[in-house]
């Protein structure tokens, strides 16, 4: 009854985050509280969320694959593989989405740092400054 819990468990998360993934890769996200890349970069406007999102979606779609595939090994298999099957799944599924997450970010941080400088209105000077500063 245990295993039958864990395994509903861990494939209702997997498609919890499938779907989170998806909507992220197709850029239907809308930016929310809950769902998606959540950070200070990926926050400060909803191009930022879309793009971190965007990066992050295959990564978390794959991982939460994986995470079906170890909630289902958990139903079906039995004794030791059963244990070493989920485990491995799932600590795979988990690792790829925080890594996915953490490109995500990676993403909107780059694109937060392209935006334009405080010194003027437009960059059309941005580039002869720089050079300047060099």
């Amino acid at each position: 009854m245990v295993a039958v819990l864990g395994g509903a468990v861990l494939v209702v998360v997997g498609v919890a985050l499938a779907v989170v993934g998806i909507l992220g890769l197709t850029a239907r996200l809308p930016r929310n509280r809950w769902a998606g890349v959540r950070t200070p970069g990926s926050l400060a406007s909803d191009e930022s969320f879309t793009l971190a999102n965007r990066a992050a979606g295959p990564g978390v779609v794959v991982g939460a694959l994986l995470l079906v595939l170890a909630g289902a090994a958990v139903v079906g298999l039995e004794g030791l593989p059963r244990i070493v099957v989920a485990v491995v799944l799932a600590t795979g599924g988990g690792a790829l989405v925080v890594a996915a997450g953490a490109l995500g970010a990676r993403a909107a941080a780059v694109r937060a740092a392209d935006g334009p400088h405080e010194r003027c209105a437009d960059c059309t000077g941005c580039d002869l400054m720089d050079s300047l500063r060099a």
